[in-house]
């Protein structure tokens, strides 16, 4: 892919995910964090300075499983996997959710 090509999906999918007020500015340092996530329906530990390491790292935050926009979000960053991959960074998904929430979530919508 392109990278004008690969910049406009990022674009696409930034507007996408843009929260009414985001709570740290853009192109700000995100502060370290550790949480419980869920792949595949497995639950995995997420530290993310340890993710950092590995190379960068796209954030997207959704409010709650489930709900018609939140999984439209899920699935297109999702789909877009691949190309941010392709550049170097792998993609995070978060919620307030809990856990066996997430864990369903994994498998039935992402």
């Amino acid at each position: 892919m392109r990278k004008p090509l690969l910049g406009l999906l990022l674009a696409a999918l930034a507007a996408l995910a843009a929260p009414a007020f985001a709570a740290l500015p853009v192109g700000a340092k995100a502060p370290d964090f550790v949480t419980t996530g869920a792949i595949g329906g497995k639950a995995f530990r997420l530290h993310l300075k340890e993710q950092l390491r590995r190379g960068p790292v796209v954030l997207y935050f959704f409010p709650k499983a489930f709900t018609k926009g939140c999984t439209l979000e899920a699935h297109a960053f999702s789909e877009a996997t691949k190309f941010f991959r392709q550049a170097g960074a792998s993609v995070i998904g978060l919620s307030a959710d809990d856990l066996p929430t997430l864990k369903r979530f994994s498998v039935e919508e992402c």
